[in-house]
């Protein structure tokens, strides 16, 4: 059942295009719906990522970023406040999450993953969503129980980024958070932090190598 359900999602064929191995389509079908519906799919991730971090694997320095994705072309006949077909619905129960951007009709993936790039978080958000105002939210749903007893860990270590996220209310939230942050600043940004270096202000650091 799972494997259909994967290579469905992996290849973006039609359901009725299922191999025959794995029996009728629509018993895949329907149990992606239900399993996304009851939020089968997230207690899977939280199950796998308590047992990871039982043992130490998890590495708690985030990189965060986001993909756009184009919209399948039937989902362009919703038209605004219908629902979208095609992939997308089955990870925006409660809303289509599409948007128009440079790229037309189109969905974000705001993905938050450890340092070995195993996923820890994710927000789908219409295309035209700004990506800075999704970090917070990314972390928040980021608690990691222990395998027995003690408070589940929230916060990493570290926070990597591109510009996008580089915002002076995100860098002053993750400092009250003491979750160091490393991304690059925008030309605007650097311009106004030189403003305010000449009157005595910290200016912030950027590590190249991390």
């Amino acid at each position: 059942m799972v494997n259909a359900i994967l290579w469905k999602l992996r290849t973006g064929a039609p359901w009725r295009d299922l191999p025959e191995r794995y029996g009728p389509w629509k018993t895949p079908h329907e149990r992606l719906r239900r399993w996304t519906a009851e939020g089968t799919w997230e207690r899977i991730l939280d199950h796998v990522i308590v047992k990871d971090d039982a043992v130490g694997n998890v590495e708690w320095t985030f990189s965060i970023d986001s993909s756009s994705e184009r919209a399948h072309q039937h989902s362009a006949r919703a038209g605004k406040g219908g629902t979208a077909t095609g992939w997308i619905e089955h990870l925006a129960v409660e809303g289509e999450a599409l948007g128009r951007s440079g790229c037309g009709l189109t969905s974000k993936i705001q993905l938050a993953v450890d340092g070995r790039g195993l996923p820890m978080s994710v927000i789908l958000t219409p295309g035209h969503a700004g990506d800075n105002p999704q970090l917070l939210p990314l972390l928040d749903q980021v608690p990691v129980g222990r395998d027995g007893p003690g408070r589940p860990r929230t916060r990493p270590d570290r926070v990597r980024a591109d510009k996008a996220y580089s915002h002076p209310s995100t860098r002053a939230a993750l400092r009250r958070r003491k979750i160091a942050f490393t991304s690059p600043e925008k030309s605007d940004q650097i311009s106004r932090r030189r403003a305010k270096a000449s009157r005595g202000v910290r200016p912030t650091s950027f590590d190249h190598r991390i």
